[in-house]
């Protein structure tokens, strides 16, 4: 029931698993320098059912995901600040997932920040957003640096792009989450 405030003021985190588990309300930003929470094996935020966490400055960085819905229901994401760094070296920068489940849609917002997604496994191609699941997902600004992939695949839901600018680059096909389409790089993927 409370709210938690984590001010890295310049510090990591660090973790070969999920870095954060978030199941309440947290807000999250680094004064006084870069601070970063990362995971180098999993996510770096991974957020539960009906949690808020609004991300103003820092860096997340995970090999699976800077922030990860998984399963979860009703939880709303938000990156408000331009000082926000969000990194995936090995799938989506931020991800849902596609399982049939019973619960309110997830709400992710982006206002800002910068989104860099990169690819390891072979077949597979970078995202920016994983929207696989009755999410609904608004962009009004941020970067999208996605290097041989795509800056955001829907799957379903609802996704409304009002702003931001999207650096896809590749010209190959790969698959994105459990999903065995292949899909194209590109700034914007609709894909059933």
């Amino acid at each position: 029931g409370k709210t938690v405030h984590i001010n890295l003021v310049g510090h990591n985190i660090t973790a070969t698993g999920t870095a954060l588990r978030i199941n309440g309300k947290t807000d999250i930003q680094s004064t006084g320098g870069t601070g970063t929470i990362e995971s180098t094996g999993n996510v770096a935020v991974a957020v539960g059912d009906n949690a808020k966490v609004t991300v103003y400055s820092g860096t997340l960085k995970g090999r699976e995901g800077a922030v990860v819905t998984g399963t979860s229901t009703g939880a709303t994401i938000e990156i408000g600040g331009s000082k926000a760094t969000l990194i995936a070296t090995d799938n989506a920068v931020i991800a849902g997932n596609g399982s049939n489940r019973e619960g309110k849609p997830n709400t992710i917002l982006v206002k800002g920040g910068t989104f860099v997604g990169g690819i390891e496994s072979a077949g597979y191609i970078a995202c920016g957003i994983y929207a696989p699941w009755n999410d609904n997902v608004t962009v009004s600004g941020g970067t999208f640096n996605i290097t041989n992939g795509a800056g955001i695949v829907v799957r379903a839901g609802t996704v409304k792009v009002t702003g931001g600018t999207f650096n896809c680059t590749g010209d190959g096909t790969g698959w994105v989450g459990d999903n065995k389409n292949q899909i194209p790089c590109a700034a914007l993927v609709f894909d059933k």
